[in-house]
């Protein structure tokens, strides 16, 4: 019998995280998605905040902690600390508590987590647990610094100037593989991902020490993906970006993708399947750019998934920061036709189709 859970605050981001809860793990079913008043995300199915297929959950956002539907209640930090603040997180914590419920509590470092929450853990242990992205490797020493390498194929998954369908693409990817047999361990950008397996893992402890130089950070990585490797044997890793793999123009440098290049530096990527905003799915441009990024990363595009995201040009000229919307899936399907005869490239749409075809061209 699955246990009920409620998750809250619900958002756009943790659509993937919906779509495969209960594929990816068998001990939790959700009950409730609670979203945050003026999301505009009440009374909606949680697929509408990117405008994808109905997924069947229903998002409210009104809490009830007295709600019999779930007794075990989710938070997850997914907001900045001005738009989420502390003083919510812990008021709706203990409002759970008050009323009987347990509360798991995910954040990306465990220096984030709000003080009310910490006193909350030591007063109900049995009630309360946090669960940050990993932290036994901050201890770990350098050593002489030789790098080890992976005998494991790692996929990785990485957004050219966006980045949101890099964990949907990875959860429908190791989604596929497991109904093969293999078996996975999973890297990712959100620590909120180990809502679905022990054997999802985060590096957000590792990028953010700023204790560590960007060599010692490389050398960590590779270090601790060689110890996931030796203790859960994995047939395939799979790595999430942590950021975009590439700078978007001389003006918006999107971070120039430091992070992702970092991580190819610890590891060899065998696959590199890159997520590309509709309107930037142009064959000759993704030509252009794929000598760049195979240089760079140590991989060439092996498959491009087409998302629904369409680069807000207006608005990147007024704020200068990458922002874009979420366009009818239709028009994904018209840009793979119309790029497919021109691309030895294969084009994907995994929100609507899943991850079998491009299992089958790395693969093969």
């Amino acid at each position: 019998m699955r246990i009920p859970v409620a998750i809250y605050p619900y958002c756009a981001e943790l659509l993937p995280i919906v779509k495969y809860f209960e594929k990816m793990q068998e001990k939790y079913v959700i009950a409730r998605l609670i979203s945050p008043p003026g999301l505009g995300l009440g009374g909606k199915d949680a697929a509408y905040a990117r405008n994808h297929p109905s997924v069947g959950h229903i998002v409210t956002d009104e809490f009830y902690a007295d709600d019999l539907s779930w007794t075990i209640l989710i938070i997850t930090r997914v907001f900045q600390p001005n738009v989420f603040n502390d003083k919510k997180i812990s008021s709706i914590a203990v409002s759970a508590l008050a009323a009987g419920k347990k509360v798991l509590y995910f954040d990306n470092h465990q220096k984030n987590v709000p003080d009310s929450i910490v006193t909350l853990a030591n007063d109900y242990p049995d009630d309360i647990i946090t669960i940050t992205a990993d932290t036994q490797l901050l201890n770990l020493t350098i050593g002489d610094g030789n790098f080890k390498e992976l005998e494991t194929p790692v996929i990785i998954v990485g957004g050219l100037v966006a980045a949101e369908d890099t964990l949907e693409v990875s959860l429908s990817i190791a989604d596929c593989l497991q109904k093969q047999g293999q078996k996975i361990t999973i890297i990712s950008k959100h620590n909120h991902s180990k809502i679905l397996s022990r054997r999802f893992h985060s590096l957000i402890h590792i990028f953010n020490n700023n204790e560590l130089t960007e060599v010692e950070k490389i050398i960590i990585i590779n270090s601790y993906m060689k110890d996931l490797e030796q203790s859960e044997m994995p047939d395939i890793i799979i790595v999430e970006a942590p950021d975009s793999v590439m700078r978007y123009n001389n003006t918006i440098f999107h971070d120039f993708g430091i992070h992702t290049y970092m991580l190819c530096q610890a590891m060899n990527p065998d696959y590199f399947v890159c997520c590309i905003p509709n309107d930037l799915a142009d064959g000759n441009f993704i030509k252009a750019i794929n000598k760049d990024l195979s240089y760079r990363l140590g991989a060439a595009i092996g498959a491009v998934h087409i998302s629904n995201i369409i680069v807000d040009s207006a608005d990147i000229t007024h704020s200068k920061k990458i922002s874009y919307v979420h366009t009818n899936l239709g028009l994904v399907k018209n840009q793979i036709k119309k790029q497919s005869n021109e691309m030895e490239i294969s084009f994907f749409d995994v929100v609507k189709d899943g991850a079998d075809g491009i299992c089958a061209i790395l693969f093969d």
